[in-house]
């Protein structure tokens, strides 16, 4: 039996993570998120990351890999890592901060990565990282998400809808200026433009 809580894993490598330049939260409500509190939550450039992590066992990498698709799925990130603790505290007697600090850094985890791409929720295979390493991983897999505009592609498609609501609304009295403000308030208004002055050109 492990003498180290997961949670207590999380928060110290949400630490580890920070000092690698990564803003990263372990174990914390998170604005917007509800009562689903993630193990590890990062924001890299606006992209949500979260890490969830467990202790290596049967079954345990299954319940990651459902667990990040989950959170995928909810919306409430672009990337998920999920992250298998390859160690245990067994062989301590009161294993303190600094141990866990300190068996991070020489076993790293295992790790697998699922983000979203246009094709929909695409996954890595699990590799044993470093923490530099799993930095590292967060970093590229932002930039993968990026390169294929996914951002962007799902603000078009919301502004498509919106629109097509705004439209089928327009037969309601009254209901035409709301809809204005309601894009405007939205920021679509500005993507409309936008779509307009480079299809004039």
């Amino acid at each position: 039996m492990s003498l180290v809580a997961e949670e207590t894993l999380n928060v110290v490598l949400a630490q580890l993570l920070l000092k690698r330049g990564l803003r990263s939260l372990g174990e914390a409500r998170i604005h917007g998120l509800g009562v689903k509190k993630p193990d590890v939550f990062m924001v890299v450039n606006g992209v949500k990351v979260i890490l969830e992590g467990k202790y290596s066992r049967a079954g345990a990498r299954k319940d990651l890999e459902a667990k990040c698709k989950e959170r995928i799925d909810d919306g409430l990130c672009e990337i998920c890592i999920s992250a298998e603790y390859p160690f245990s505290f067994e062989g301590f007697l009161h294993p303190n901060m600094d141990d866990v600090e300190k068996m991070l850094l020489v076993k790293g985890v295992e790790a697998h990565v699922s983000w979203v791409s246009a094709e929909g929720i695409r996954t890595s295979g699990w590799a044993r990282l470093r923490i530099e390493e799993l930095a590292n991983i967060v970093r590229s897999s932002y930039t993968s998400i990026v390169s294929e505009d996914i951002l962007g592609k799902a603000v078009a498609r919301l502004a498509e809808a919106l629109n097509m609501a705004a439209e089928k609304a327009l037969q309601i009295p009254g209901i035409e200026a709301l809809a204005v403000r309601m894009r405007s308030a939205m920021g679509l208004l500005e993507v409309e433009v936008g779509k307009r002055e480079a299809e004039d050109k």
